[in-house]
């Protein structure tokens, strides 16, 4: 069973990997441990956590609460204790002393996370990268439109109306949170992209940036009033965005129609009448 010597990130990132690899090297379930994540990418740095895969031959049943009590053992050897596990059925998280969060995915070649396709390092086992990444891009679905994106928002927007009128400020929060998600997805996919925030933080102009930033709305203790007066900026900046910079978040690849310039202007008008 192979291994890989050179290992990606700091000392302390090295010495986990090493000894994890060491952990699972010998085991005589594993196909392939695998690395992905900002890491494997070459995009990580002294905060990055270990995002890793333990792919295990087919019919192998993993009983991950024993698996990560025996990684704390060995971490606890190591001097980094573990201070939080967390078991989520095929997936195990691992918070240890030094805060290098890890997650670990147990699965099944065939079910392998399809976020490998933007980089990951093989560092045990017997099967090749090629194999691997063949199976994720079988099982890799396709990017939402973009003109469903736009839908998308939109009735989220109205969702987010409901609530402010309702005078729910934490009901209104999601909402507002998914139609900024929305379009800051409209803004990736529309340019090729997957990792929507990642992207928009590294591509998207500072004019656009700051666009955005108003539309993040705060919370004022003792004040249920001005709360929800955040919130309608929010939304209100959030409907703007739509109408006037649509062209630059979908790269020239939507345009709004006559009924969407009509709701978004019903709701404005909405936001701005007494409630």
């Amino acid at each position: 069973m192979s291994t890989l010597r050179s290992l990606p990130g700091t000392p302390h990132h090295q010495d986990l990997l090493r000894r994890i690899t060491t952990f699972y090297a010998a085991d005589d379930r594993l196909l392939a441990l695998i690395l992905f994540g900002s890491l494997a990418r070459g995009a990580g740095d002294a905060w990055s956590d270990l995002d890793l895969a333990v792919i295990v031959r087919d019919g192998v049943h993993v009983d991950v609460s024993a698996e990560l009590a025996n990684l704390a053992a060995v971490l606890a050897d190591y001097g980094d204790p573990v201070l939080s596990t967390a078991d989520a059925g095929d997936a195990g998280y691992v918070i240890p002393r030094s805060l290098c969060g890890i997650a670990i995915d147990y699965t099944e070649l065939s079910k392998v996370s399809t976020y490998v396709l933007h980089g990951c390092i093989v560092l045990a086992g017997t099967l090749g990268l090629e194999t691997i990444l063949g199976a994720a891009a079988a099982i890799d679905k396709p990017l939402p439109p973009l003109s469903l994106l736009l839908q998308k928002s939109l009735w989220l927007g109205l969702g987010a109306d409901i609530s402010l009128r309702r005078h729910q400020f934490w009901q209104a929060l999601p909402r507002l949170e998914s139609m900024r998600k929305a379009l800051v997805e409209i803004y990736a996919f529309s340019r090729g992209g997957t990792r929507a925030s990642q992207v928009f933080a590294e591509t998207a102009s500072a004019d656009l940036q700051a666009k955005f930033g108003r539309t993040l709305p705060a919370f004022v203790p003792h004040s249920p009033a001005a709360s929800l007066s955040t919130g309608a900026a929010a939304l209100a900046a959030l409907l703007d965005l739509l109408k006037d910079d649509l062209p630059e978040l979908s790269n020239g690849q939507l345009q709004l129609g006559p009924a969407e310039h009509e709701l978004i202007a019903r709701l404005r008008q909405r936001q701005a009448a007494p409630a």
